[in-house]
């Protein structure tokens, strides 16, 4: 029983995906920069590296790199030097990437938002709240793995 649970959790997530995929391309945007953007945007006001979005996003650093690049040629992202080591740049929406990124991520939250409103508020607790002890479970297996 075990075994056939978690393949539908991975044929769920594949299909949660591949829904994600589908209002992107429905919006014109790539699923990528939309995610590099999101981060941006939640990251404002303390900016990010290349570093912690290949980290957070788990994107290759060549995708990173080339929608970093995008941004900064289109006005959207200015590259400043990090108060802490000026060879590293922090990454922050000018204040049209603000706006565009506003136009890209907004419709997106409304989406979601209107997905999970279909949801009991009971469900979205259970939900949220397994999905937490599914992670904290995940990282405790590998940690006692590579202990091993």
């Amino acid at each position: 029983m075990l075994h056939e649970e978690v393949l539908e959790h991975y044929e769920l997530w594949c299909e949660l995906n591949q829904v994600y995929a589908d209002w992107c391309r429905a919006h014109g945007v790539s699923i990528h920069r939309l995610t590099v953007l999101e981060a941006l945007w939640f990251q404002q006001k303390t900016g990010c590296t290349l570093r912690s979005l290949q980290d957070r996003l788990y994107l290759p650093k060549q995708t990173i790199h080339t929608i970093v690049d995008g941004l900064v040629k289109e006005g959207y992202l200015e590259r400043l030097p990090s108060p802490e080591d000026k060879r590293t740049k922090v990454l922050r929406l000018t204040e049209s990437g603000l706006e565009y990124a506003k136009t890209q991520v907004a419709p997106m939250y409304q989406w979601e938002g209107k997905a999970m409103r279909q949801l009991a508020p009971d469900d979205r607790a259970v939900m949220l709240r397994t999905y937490k002890q599914l992670i904290d479970a995940l990282r405790t297996g590998f940690e006692e793995e590579d202990s091993v």
